[in-house]
């Protein structure tokens, strides 16, 4: 009986499990169903490469928004084989032998993810919010590298050590699209660098001048010594002058000095910087002179304040060697903040 009674009660329990399976099913195909009705029209522009005079230059794909990146170009690459669209292009190559891009805000974007869910692409915000009903994007070759790029990347992996582009031992381009990734923030920062104050690099603080400190200068005054050639000059100038000022102090004072020093007439305190002597240092920037830490350190061990008059190092030097690489979407799709999780305005 015991037996039985078990027998029963566990036959009892499994019903309601399938049940609960059925519903978990269906509730899951009724998801998917409504995913994939969000139906994106998209005009993909097609290489030159790929265009004849029998046939346009874009193809038109209604894209399902839950498709990845590569299922979409598969799909673009069967249609068009279907449509028998440009035989010597897409019978001859492969999706892989293209790379997908946008225009955002002037910016060219790569769609770079292949499998990244198409409908989480930033393009795809982008065109809602412009209200576009038809989004375009430009089918275009993939861009082989260059000499100097394979000789770039050669001497990287000598730096580390470690060929990182060897595939036989990498099973994801997670390295490559970091890379990728990592473009857009370094190319902000070179647009909003100053190549003059990158160039000398002035060591500054931002603490007020300590007490020890302020006790060693005369009425907020102190004196520098500039060289210039083989001619020196002392003057006086205050702790909350900018390097400018100084520069301008000096060429006041040395107005009547210039053929003694050799600064051509044709010349202003506009072409020249101040370097700290010995040292690969400038006093450069509107920060006053109490602000650089080497006219601190002077202060400390009581020494005098030694600089040079020259010209500026050439921000040519500092130029950042460029490969012209598309950036990549913004989006990934993966969740990393609250506001994306919300459901609001979305």
């Amino acid at each position: 009986m015991d037996r039985q009674q078990i027998q029963v009660s566990d036959e009892e329990r499994e019903v309601p499990r399938e049940e609960t399976r059925r519903r978990r099913r269906k509730k899951a195909i009724t998801s998917s169903s409504s995913i994939s009705m969000d139906q994106i029209t998209v005009e993909f522009v097609l290489p030159s490469a790929a265009r004849d005079r029998s046939s346009s230059d874009s193809l038109q794909l209604e894209v399902a928004g839950n498709w990845t990146v590569e299922q979409v170009k598969a799909q673009l690459w069967m249609k068009a084989v279907t449509l028998n669209f440009c035989p010597d292009f897409f019978q001859r190559l492969s999706p892989d032998h293209c790379i997908l891009l946008y225009q955002k805000k002037g910016t060219i974007c790569e769609i770079y993810d292949k499998h990244q869910v198409f409908q989480t692409l930033d393009c795809i915000r982008y065109w809602r919010a412009l209200k576009k009903e038809v989004g375009r994007i430009q089918l275009v070759p993939r861009p082989q590298p260059t000499d100097e790029s394979l000789q770039y990347q050669r001497y990287l992996n000598h730096l580390i050590g470690y060929d990182v582009t060897d595939v036989s031992n990498v099973h994801d381009d997670e390295l490559e699209f970091t890379r990728r990734k990592l473009l857009t923030p370094r190319r902000v920062e070179l647009s909003d660098r100053d190549p003059k104050l990158y160039s000398m690099d002035p060591w500054v603080t931002h603490k007020q001048l300590p007490e020890h400190l302020l006790t060693k200068v005369n009425n907020s005054y102190i004196l520098v010594v500039i060289h210039v050639s083989t001619s020196s000059q002392t003057i006086k100038v205050s702790i909350d002058d900018t390097p400018s000022q100084v520069l301008a102090s000096f060429f006041a004072k040395t107005q009547n000095k210039r053929v003694l020093l050799g600064i051509p007439d044709n010349m202003c305190e506009s072409d020249f910087v101040l370097r700290v002597c010995g040292r690969e240092e400038y006093l450069y920037g509107e920060k006053p002179l109490q602000d650089f830490n080497w006219i601190r350190q002077c202060l400390k061990g009581g020494e005098e304040i030694h600089l040079v008059l020259e010209a500026p190092p050439d921000p040519e030097l500092d130029l950042v060697q460029k490969e012209d690489w598309a950036q990549v979407d913004d989006c990934t799709g993966v969740t990393g903040t609250h506001e994306q999780l919300t459901i609001t305005e979305k």
